[in-house]
């Protein structure tokens, strides 16, 4: 900003532990497909969440209404392959 600007962005860096999760995903708090405020969404798989969010597998998704307080619509994806954390080496991911 050329030390002109009134403009304090801020920066922060969250580190979390992995775990070795059966089930992981991604969850929206409002619907990304069509920009609705009152859906959630959720999409799921088997292992890390690495699969959902890489789309490596069709993952199961959820769509919940937040002010009905009821499930919409529910598909469940065609599941390849589930990555977990490698345990018996030092680290990695694991298919």
């Amino acid at each position: 900003h050329g030390g002109n600007s009134a403009c304090n962005d801020g920066f922060a860096v969250v580190v979390m532990e992995m775990v070795d999760a059966q089930v992981a995903g991604v969850a929206f708090s409002a619907n990304p497909l069509n920009s609705d405020r009152d859906e959630c969404v959720i999409d799921s798989s088997f292992g890390l969440g690495e699969s959902v969010v890489d789309g490596s597998v069709t993952a199961d998704r959820f769509i919940y209404d937040k002010v009905q307080k009821k499930l919409m619509q529910k598909s469940i994806g065609a599941k390849k392959l589930e990555r977990r954390l490698n345990t018996v080496e030092v680290g990695g991911v694991r298919k």
